[in-house]
């Protein structure tokens, strides 16, 4: 089935009020399937549909595999020594720096950006020997870490000076945090993605 067949099925199916998984918000009720941000592959048909609704559409996208074990943010408060988590935050963030700079240069985006964060923490302790060990202790450990929101603004602090010229240029959002795959390192993937916002 071709895209345009694909767009075609996705335009005869009645409005809901389905919350898309981006957190676009739209004027009035929006198909699902037209607001996500993931189907951009379905054609120009679905483009235009967007942009009648005033959503915004990617243009460029940035992709970034950081290894090692993601450090939430952390505030030095300057009384007294830094804390163990705000050396470890500092050097996470360097670490993402230097990906930034050997991957893309120092870009400096200076428009609407959309980041996506996904972090794969490391379980605690000696790593499990079977999936049926690794998936009872994720369940248990996934809600101990830290909030989910305190790693994405590490990551989004990181991508200042670099990536973005300023981090007030984020404008969607999207973070998740999980357990590294059984047999793999705690690793972050990041994408940031330029939007279009519309107007002149």
């Amino acid at each position: 089935m071709g895209w345009w067949r694909k767009t075609e099925t996705l335009m005869a199916k009645p409005a809901t009020e389905q919350k898309c998984i981006c957190g676009i918000p739209g004027r009035g009720v929006i198909p699902h399937s037209f607001c996500c941000l993931r189907l951009p592959s379905l054609g120009p048909a679905l483009w235009k549909k967007r942009a009648e609704w005033g959503l915004p559409r990617e243009q460029t996208e940035y992709h970034l595999n950081i290894p090692g074990q993601p450090v939430p943010w952390s505030v030095y408060t300057r009384r007294g020594p830094p804390s163990n988590t705000f050396l470890a935050m500092q050097a996470w963030q360097e670490t993402i720096r230097a990906a930034v700079i050997q991957k893309y240069g120092r870009p400096l985006l200076k428009v609407p950006v959309r980041l996506e964060c996904v972090f794969f923490l490391a379980l605690p302790g000696l790593p499990p020997k079977s999936q049926v060990t690794w998936e009872r202790r994720m369940r248990k450990e996934i809600v101990k870490h830290r909030d989910t929101t305190n790693y994405l603004k590490a990551c989004e602090d990181a991508l200042k000076g670099t990536l973005l010229e300023d981090d007030c240029y984020v404008v969607i959002t999207s973070a998740t945090k999980w357990v590294a795959p059984l047999g793999q390192e705690p690793y972050t993937q990041i994408t940031v993605a330029t939007v279009d916002l519309g107007g002149s």
